[in-house]
Formats: C-alpha cells, sequence, structure tokens
C-alpha cells in the first residue's frame, strides 16, 4: 500500500474510510481523526450497534459483559488508548484477594502452582507440593530446563511443544487447560509462532529453557540480575501470576466504545453494510470507491477492518487470491452461558476454573466475573460466565439456549460445587467468531500483507492476523491509520 510521492500530512484534505466498526476499526478511525484533524472520516458498520463482539449490559444490578471483561496493562496500547480519551481514571485493578484460578480434575479442584507461568515453572516447590501432577509428571516437568531444545525454526503445534518439553501429564492436566482459557483452539493445529505462546519458543532459543526463561524475565522485570546461590533461593523471588496486569473499566467495555464513538460523532455510520468496494484510476491517482445500500461514495482511501470473510468478499474484486487466503483462515464458534445466582454456599475465592479436556466434559472454563472488579453483581451475588464451544466442540451450538442454560448450572454444580437460586439468565452465541491461528498461519499472513500492500491507498487489518487481545487490536487500528496517512507498507 503506498500513497503517491506527493502526497504528505500536510497536503489538501483528503476522505477516508473505515469498514467494520468494531474496536480496531474504531480506534482506526479515531487515529485518523488524530492525525488529520482536517480530514473526512467515514465508519461503515453493517449492525445497529458499535463495537463487533464487544460489549456490556447493563441489566438490574448485574453488570454482563459479552465478551472480554478485562484487558492486560503490558503491552500498554490499550491503558495509554485510555488515557488519551480521558477515561484511565475509571479504569479498575482486579481483586487482589480473589485472584487466582482452579483447575477441576477428577472430581477435585487444585489451585494453580504459585509461579506457574501458563507453560513453565518459576519454582519448584509449588509442583513438588501439588495435588494435581503424580510423582512421575512432576518429576517430568521439572526436567524441562533438561531437555534438549529443538532444532530449526520451523512453526510446531502447542501439543506436540508441550508434550515434549514438558511431558503427557502436565500438559493434560495443567497447561491444556490454562492455554485453552485463551484459545479455544485445537491444541493439535494450534501455532507456537503465531500466537502469544511464542514467547515460549523464544525461551527454548535463547536459554535452553522454559524455565530459566521464565525466571529471567520476572528478574529483569523486576531489575534484578540472577543471583548467586542455589535454584530454590533464586526461584522463590519470581512468581508467575499476571492477574494483577489485569484492569477494565469501571462500567465495563462499553465505556471505551462508547468514548470512541462520542468522538467520533456524526462519522460513525450504523447499520450501513459494504456491499462492494472497488478501486479506480482517476488523474493518475487511485480513488476507493464504497456501494451500500444508500449509494456510493468516493475515498482516498480504505481501511478494511472487518472479520477475515468479510474482507475476502469485499477484496475479491480486487484481487482474488487475496481474498481465497482470507477465506481460508479457519474460526471457530463458543456459547457464553451468564448465571447471575445466590450461591448457597461460599464459592472458592477464585477468578475461575479451567476444565481440562482429558476430563470429557462440555465445559471449557467458568469464569467468576464479579469476583474480578466490584459493581458487577448485587450484594450478595455471584455473576459467572460459563463457555461451551470452541475448535474442539461446535456440535455443542446447536442447543437450544434453554438447554445450555440448564447445562451451565448442572456443569458447575457438578465441576465447581456452585449452586443456588439463578435471578439472570443470558446466551450469547459467537458463530464463527474466534480466529484460528494454525500452524502455517505466518506464511498465509505474511502473502496476505504482501499482497494487501500492492494495492494502493488499503490497508487491511483484524483479529485474524496478528493477535486477537483488546491491546493487540488498539495496535492494530492506530498503525493502520498512521501507514494509511504516511503511505507505509504494513507490516
Amino acid at each position: 500500500m503506498s500513497l503517491e510521492p506527493h502526497s504528505n500530512p500536510t497536503a489538501a484534505p483528503h476522505r477516508w474510510a473505515v469498514i467494520g466498526g468494531g474496536i480496531s476499526g474504531l480506534v482506526a478511525a479515531w487515529q485518523l481523526r488524530q492525525l488529520r484533524p482536517d480530514d473526512d472520516v467515514v465508519v461503515y458498520e453493517g449492525s445497529e450497534r458499535l463495537g463487533g463482539i464487544l460489549g456490556t449490559h447493563r441489566l438490574g444490578d448485574w453488570l454482563v459483559e459479552q465478551a472480554a471483561d478485562m484487558f492486560v496493562t503490558d503491552p500498554a496500547d490499550a491503558v495509554e488508548l485510555c488515557q488519551e480519551l480521558g477515561i484511565a481514571d475509571q479504569l479498575l485493578a482486579t481483586n487482589a484477594d480473589k485472584r487466582g484460578a482452579l483447575i477441576a480434575f477428577r472430581k477435585r479442584m487444585y489451585r494453580i502452582p504459585e509461579g506457574f507461568s501458563l507453560m513453565a515453572p518459576s519454582a519448584w516447590w509449588p509442583i513438588a507440593s501439588t495435588g494435581l501432577l503424580t510423582w512421575r509428571g512432576k518429576l517430568r516437568l521439572l526436567r524441562e530446563r533438561f531437555v534438549k531444545p529443538r532444532a530449526g525454526d520451523t512453526d510446531e503445534d502447542f501439543e506436540s511443544f508441550a508434550i515434549r518439553r514438558c511431558g503427557q501429564e502436565a500438559y493434560e492436566r495443567l497447561i491444556q487447560p490454562l492455554v485453552s482459557g485463551i484459545y479455544t483452539a485445537d491444541p493439535r493445529q494450534l501455532s507456537m509462532r503465531a500466537t502469544s505462546l511464542k514467547r515460549f519458543v523464544d525461551m527454548e532459543s535463547r536459554w535452553g529453557s522454559m524455565t530459566r526463561g521464565v525466571i529471567r524475565e520476572a528478574l529483569q522485570r523486576r531489575g534484578k540480575q540472577p543471583p548467586t546461590g542455589d535454584a530454590k533461593g533464586r526461584e522463590s523471588q519470581v512468581t508467575g501470576a499476571r492477574y494483577g496486569m489485569f484492569v477494565a473499566p469501571r462500567d465495563g467495555m462499553q465505556t471505551l466504545i462508547d468514548r470512541l464513538a462520542e468522538s467520533l460523532g456524526d462519522a460513525i455510520r450504523l447499520g450501513r453494510r459494504v456491499t462492494r468496494l472497488c478501486r479506480e484510476s482517476r488523474d493518475g491517482a487511485t480513488r476507493w470507491r464504497v456501494t451500500t445500500d444508500s449509494g456510493t461514495e468516493s475515498f482516498d482511501g480504505v481501511i478494511v477492518a472487518t472479520q477475515a470473510a468479510g474482507s475476502a468478499a469485499l477484496l475479491r474484486e480486487t484481487d482474488a487470491l487475496l481474498a481465497d487466503d482470507l477465506d481460508s483462515i479457519e474460526h471457530a464458534s463458543c456459547a457464553v452461558v451468564v448465571l447471575g445466582m445466590k450461591p448457597r454456599e461460599t464459592p472458592p475465592p477464585v477468578f475461575g476454573v479451567l476444565v481440562p479436556n482429558v476430563e470429557r466434559r462440555p465445559l471449557i472454563a467458568a469464569a467468576l466475573t464479579s469476583h474480578k472488579f466490584p459493581g458487577r453483581a448485587p450484594d450478595g451475588g455471584l455473576l459467572v460466565r460459563v463457555f461451551f464451544g470452541g475448535a474442539l466442540n461446535p456440535e455443542i451450538m446447536r442447543r437450544s439456549d434453554e438447554e445450555l442454560i440448564a447445562l451451565a448450572q448442572s456443569e458447575l454444580q457438578e465441576v465447581a460445587g456452585i449452586a443456588g437460586p439463578v435471578e439472570l439468565t443470558k446466551v450469547v452465541r459467537w458463530a464463527d467468531t474466534m480466529p484460528q491461528y494454525h500452524v502455517g498461519h505466518l506464511a498465509k499472513v505474511a502473502r496476505i500483507e504482501e499482497r494487501a500492500n500492492a494495492i494502493d491507498r488499503l490497508v487491511l487489518i483484524g483479529n485474524a492476523f496478528h493477535g486477537v487481545g483488546i491491546p493487540d487490536c488498539v495496535r492494530f487500528g492506530r498503525n493502520a491509520a498512521r501507514r494509511l496517512v504516511a503511505g507505509e507498507p504494513v507490516t
């Protein structure tokens, strides 16, 4: 993607189109306004609401998130955006007294060992003392630091990587449920290099071990060098918990969406589904024609911020091969059952419960949302979000709302012992909305970006390429605006 050589930020006003009113598209439009306040920016959103899958519902005394309920502060992209939007003072840290999670295995619940950082331990004693693993499994996991690094730089699937480094038992009982709480993917296809799991690949490459890497990372964050002494003393300085790195707006994620919408004002056009996108050459310059049911408008450049399938449909007329690659990115579905209840017994003081695949249960995880932040439930109430579906259980999406609600209640009671009168129920379905970062994803994205960069005045963004988190989407939106204005390629 490139502008003409004479184009620069001080040139005459331009018209920019942003197709898609999710978080990435809204941030892109907002950033365009910051960079070029005199330019005309139009945001096309096919539905009647903004935010994509993000959204908050105030249902009486319950505050319900329909998708992400918090975001990480490192990387700081989302926090910095909140500062610029003037809502940083509304960000809440997670409740310190309930941080942690449980893994449900063989009708018992086990705390995640202290200092365990998603795929690697930073201390040996919590592993040695957990009841989740047998002694054979513990010893195999603790031997991770002595496992020879894999040669070469080819991509590897998550399951193979985790078993190779940590052993079958630790993978099945501990690592898989933790990672599946983030990526509802098939572990045998999930790419290590295309996801946030790449940091563990880098640890293996740099330090020869994830365990050594986790310790080094934590000590570097604290501004320390590894001290001399025995391993126990060295590792005891490190904890792998990241719960303190998450925040959320006091009134939910809708705050972020609403503030972006307010700043964009009449630039937003709801209910305007783009049916055709084509480029034309006029006086030696590229123009883009955006067609909706309301007519056609012409723009100097366009940012396409829709799901991969939607982007493919819009760009097929421009580049069929690009559209084919976009169409080939698989997506999974998920159902979230929200329960607002009055538990009969005190629920476990944690943020959630994770269920390993080897348990063969329909439940992926249950998030005790009202434990994370205040103001999510009335006094004495517990707000729970129960997750079903994902790449390994697509059939469950065929069940009715009533069936899913009943299943959520029974699973919650059987797995976590949480039961009581239910005052609120809501089912949120996300069909084909979760991009699957399979092995080979990076090569596919490189092809997509190479072809997109060859098209003048076009930027293609979304969560199907380089990350699915809110900070990722914020970064994509900002960079898209900067590159469109500057005429730089997307990388």
